[in-house]
């Protein structure tokens, strides 16, 4: 595998946004146009099932390349379902509460059922994959591109750079993160959206994988 590159996950993530895609216009985007203020049962349902297909996929993917047992252990399995009910909650009420303020158009809630849904399984993929990084005591990350490139953004200088799991890289606009789409420490749109990017978790690493590389911050392998 190239060291920046993790491409099984692309390919397994794309099959499941098409699916998720068709649940969101078969259904969630039907019931909120049609009754806004009342499709919280709806929304729990799709959100907690792209959430935990999120999850799935996660441990899938990365428990292959971790050597991982085929079958989520109920210990992952549990607190995993468990958030993804908690996510939908919160989902629910933050979609009928923008609705609430404006007028349900298509644009409006296509927009924001397919922003919120796709979201949420990534969610449960980065949730789940840490999981199973931790169960399998995969102590270093790698920032690495999970799709083809299409376009540069500036996070995009880390790619190949490697860390110990618990460590933040630093971002070239001075902020750290745990990983892409770290959204509670860096809640911008136009750096997570579509990025390309993922972590794949390592149980060892060579000396030339932990080089110091700005402008991430290592406790460990240096700074500048």
């Amino acid at each position: 595998m190239n060291r920046e590159e993790f491409r099984p996950l692309g390919v397994a993530m794309t099959r499941l946004l098409a699916r998720i895609r068709r649940l969101i216009e078969g259904r969630l985007i039907p019931d909120l146009l049609e009754r806004p203020s009342a499709a919280r049962g709806t929304i729990v349902d799709v959100i907690g099932e792209a959430w935990m297909s999120g999850a799935l996929t996660g441990y899938m993917v990365h428990g292959a390349y971790l050597e991982a047992p085929a079958s989520m252990p109920p210990s992952l399995a549990k607190p995993l379902a468990e958030q993804a009910l908690e996510h939908a909650d919160w989902t629910a009420a933050r979609i009928r509460e923008t609705l609430a303020d404006r007028e349900a158009t298509m644009a409006v809630v296509s927009l924001l059922a397919r922003s919120s849904t796709e979201a949420s399984a990534w969610m449960g993929h980065d949730t789940a994959a840490r999981g199973v990084a931790n169960m399998m005591e995969a102590g270093f990350k790698r920032w690495v591109r999970s799709w083809p490139r299409k376009e540069e953004r500036e996070h995009s200088s880390l790619e190949g750079q490697v860390l110990p799991e618990p460590e933040l890289f630093t971002l070239p606009s001075g902020a750290r993160v745990y990983g892409p789409r770290d959204w509670d420490r860096y809640p911008e749109p136009s750096e997570w959206i579509n990025c390309g990017h993922a972590l794949v978790y390592l149980r060892e690493v060579t000396p030339a994988d932990v080089l110091y590389n700005p402008p991430t911050q290592s406790a460990v392998y240096g700074r500048p």
